[in-house]
């Protein structure tokens, strides 16, 4: 077996030890401490019940956040499902009211020019929009469905007015054949 150098140290020296004493209130100080209830020993237990409800809040705030992250994109999503059905229509609305305008022999040069001023604006907000997913999608959709309604009044007014100048026409001829 090894020798133990430190007890043996103690051993030889031990008179040099015992010439100390401890104060007499020394344990009666440590009691007072203890019964007041400022130990300074740790509480491990509560500790450990601590660090979990800081992981437990944590990982609660996390998966709120993924949830509500997943609940806004589906949202977008559905807005903008519902956004490409109505571009769609409307799409088909215009190219309806602009084959007819055609079909009256209407001058299209001096509306192209303003459509495609439109059309612009149009582009802006659809690559806007496709671009910026935290973008107040709702008020966009609108602002994009409506650019498409002021496309299709455009051909609407402008047909009206083609139908009504025609009539005009047809009334003044059927008035003249009258006389001859």
């Amino acid at each position: 077996m090894e020798k133990d150098n430190l007890k043996d140290y103690i051993q030889k020296h031990r008179s040099d030890f015992d010439d100390r004493e401890l104060p007499a209130d020394l344990w009666s100080k440590v009691e007072q401490e203890l019964d007041s209830g400022k130990s300074r020993v740790i509480n491990i237990r509560k500790w450990i019940s601590v660090a979990a409800m800081g992981i437990i809040l944590l990982s609660v705030g996390v998966l709120m956040g993924i949830q509500l992250s997943g609940d806004t994109e589906l949202r977008h999503g559905k807005e903008l499902n519902e956004f490409a059905q109505a571009e769609n229509f409307y799409s088909n609305e215009y190219r309806v009211k602009w084959s007819e305008l055609q079909t009256a022999g209407v001058e299209t040069d001096n509306i192209q020019e303003d459509l495609a001023q439109l059309d612009e604006v149009y582009l802006e907000l659809k690559n806007e929009l496709m671009g910026n997913p935290d973008l107040n999608t709702p008020k966009v959709v609108d602002a994009l469905i409506e650019n498409y309604r002021t496309k299709i009044d455009i051909l609407e007014t402008v047909l009206q007015k083609t139908k009504k100048q025609n009539l005009n026409n047809l009334n003044i001829d059927s008035d003249e054949l009258e006389k001859i």
